[in-house]
């Protein structure tokens, strides 16, 4: 069966994450089917992750669609939160490139909102007070 997921992840901290694990769920069944903990190298602590803590959540996809890999299924759609390389990572993936990757409502919006801001700002759209 194809999957039709949306993926999450959360953090340790806002800012300097250490630890971050990203989720896939199954939108069908409403179950965590593949998860990614991620943890980053430094000081004294061994982890698995080399790079900014903006990108911890980019690995835990890429983490994750090698294990759907692994279990030879195939994604339908895949929902997310407008991280850095999803959007990426599916489209440069030969298996995985004609998936429907979408927003997660929330984050669309959000998106939609600083959109429309910045040209208010910029002066580019004229507004009826």
């Amino acid at each position: 069966k194809n999957l039709n997921l949306s993926t999450d992840g959360c953090c340790d901290y806002h800012r300097n994450d250490t630890h971050a694990t990203v989720s896939a769920i199954d939108r069908e069944q409403d179950k965590v089917l593949y998860f990614s903990n991620v943890t980053k190298n430094g000081g004294k602590r061994t982890g698995n992750f080399k790079g900014g803590s903006n990108m911890m959540e980019s690995q835990g996809i890429n983490d994750i669609l090698n294990q759907i890999h692994k279990d030879d299924r195939n994604i339908n759609s895949l929902t997310h939160d407008n991280d850095n390389e999803t959007d990426s990572l599916m489209k440069k993936d030969e298996k995985f490139k004609n998936a429907k990757v979408m927003l997660d409502p929330r984050h669309a919006v959000s998106s939609i909102r600083k959109a429309i801001n910045k040209t208010i700002e910029e002066g580019n759209i004229m507004m009826n007070n």
